[in-house]
């Protein structure tokens, strides 16, 4: 799915010549992935115009406004554009931005409820040459502020809303129990992680991911190939019960299958212990972390992954992928969606976990109801 949001540009036909300053500004917001933007100069010969006007106007997100005296006395406008728009504003939450071309009552009219990109008391008609240039710049980069809530919806936001949530039920789980670091860090038996050693992997995986993003994030800035390759020597994963020897063997057709498979199968395996593989060792916990932090620190991790998305709007992460014999090629929305499953299964871990807590009294939770699995 594109992370480019639908913008339609309302305008006169008599104020042509902004309508084309302003395309021209904005077109690096189209060039790396931010607009779309349409007008009716776009629809072609022998089309029915009225129809597409109709089309662009429903996939639309955005209705950049130019405002004149002209743009106010067209009845076209008003009755099939503008009252359409406000409409769409009240009742689906378009995004209304408008621009004061020229002096004009519009203070009469509903636009006044809506802020202006730029102060009305200086419609653009007041200034020419450099002057009408800085003053669009400033105008497109206001409507790249305005739309980029939209972009991050469009492209990763659910994916974020994903991790977040899962998230939150870890925080949750975490919280219920009453025996203290001692209960926290008691393993419910050979070879089965404690809760703070889930907590610490799932901040591991969370500090791995990050780092490796950025990694490939600077490739990209840097006009490389959008894709980290890395090998099982740089990132080991081994299949559990599976000799060294035959591992070869179990990787060949499982990279193909993973390679080949559509991201909810991956998820699907990743929320699910189907296959039994080892963490990596640098997600294995090692106690790094005091178990009184983990969940101070894992609140933080969460919040930096967000802060990372929502700091490269340029970048498109579905774009970027990973690159590894066992993973197969996930982007980075993939990925996102990945580790929310990850953290899914390990809620399950948890949950037994403190099944057994509460028949030895440090929990009076019921998990059972609250993750509803």
């Amino acid at each position: 799915m594109s992370s480019k949001v639908d913008a339609f540009i309302s305008y006169s036909h008599r104020d042509s010549e902004y309508l084309e300053h302003l395309r021209r500004h904005l077109r690096p917001l189209e060039n790396h992935g931010r607009l779309n933007l349409w007008d009716d100069g776009q629809i072609g010969s022998g089309e029915r115009w009225h129809d597409k006007i109709r089309q662009a106007m429903a996939s639309a997100r955005v209705a950049i406004l130019l405002v004149s005296d002209h743009f106010l006395n067209s009845d076209f406008i008003h009755e099939e554009e503008l009252g359409p728009f406000l409409q769409a504003a009240e009742e689906d939450g378009i995004l209304i931005l408008w621009i004061p071309i020229r002096p004009c009552l519009y203070e009469a009219t509903p636009i006044s409820q809506y802020q202006a990109v730029c102060d009305p008391s200086q419609p653009l008609c007041n200034f020419e040459g450099a002057e009408l240039d800085r003053r669009l710049v400033r105008i497109a980069k206001s409507i790249q502020l305005a739309v980029a809530p939209l972009t991050e919806t469009i492209q990763y936001g659910k994916n974020l809303l994903l991790c977040r949530q899962a998230r939150q039920i870890t925080l949750t789980l975490l919280e219920q129990f009453t025996g203290g670091v001692e209960i926290l860090e008691t393993s419910p038996g050979p070879g089965r992680w404690s809760l703070a050693e889930i907590a610490e992997h799932l901040l591991l995986t969370d500090r791995y991911f990050l780092k490796e993003l950025r990694t490939i994030v600077k490739r990209v800035q840097a006009g490389k190939d959008p894709k980290l390759r890395r090998s099982l020597e740089e990132f080991p994963l081994s299949f559990r019960f599976v000799p060294k020897v035959l591992e070869p063997y179990v990787v060949m057709p499982f990279s193909f299958m993973t390679r080949a498979a559509p991201p909810m199968l991956r998820e699907v395996l990743a929320r699910n212990r189907i296959v039994d593989i080892d963490a990596p060792p640098a997600t294995v916990p090692r106690g790094l972390t005091p178990s009184s932090q983990l969940k101070t620190e894992l609140e933080q991790s969460q919040k930096e992954i967000e802060v990372f998305f929502r700091q490269h709007p340029h970048v498109d992460f579905n774009e970027i992928r990973f690159d590894h014999p066992i993973l197969g090629t996930p982007s980075a929305m993939d990925f996102l969606r990945f580790l929310a499953a990850h953290e899914q299964r390990h809620h399950k871990q948890m949950w037994a976990n403190l099944e057994q807590l509460k028949h030895q009294g440090a929990s009076t939770f019921d998990w059972a109801s609250f993750l509803g699995y």
